[in-house]
């Protein structure tokens, strides 16, 4: 079960594949299981990474349930970072496809 610490949490995520790096962003109430299909199917042909976002599913709560855009895009950008990502497709859902 890998995790990296983003910001003031652990961050679960999860890479398939190889070849350009391609990242599903699941939509809110749900988890990165939501694209298993995907995963399936684009990680013949991309390097695909998963991730739950913050405070959903195995990646930890805000300290004092603090949740905005700005820090769900700033642990966005701490994951690809470690991960050592750079110029990834971005695939979102619902409120995280903003």
């Amino acid at each position: 079960m890998p995790k990296i610490k983003t910001n003031d949490i652990m961050t679960y995520y999860e890479i398939q594949g190889e070849g350009n790096p391609l990242v599903f962003i699941h939509g809110g109430l749900v988890t990165s299981t939501m694209w298993q299909l995907q995963i399936d199917y684009f990680s013949k042909s991309f390097k695909v990474i998963t991730y739950d976002v913050r405070g959903h599913g195995k990646t930890g709560v805000s300290p004092l349930r603090k949740y905005s855009v700005e820090l769900f895009a700033d642990d966005l950008d701490k994951l690809l970072k470690k991960l050592k990502i750079e110029k990834p497709i971005i695939c979102g859902l619902s409120f995280f496809s903003s």
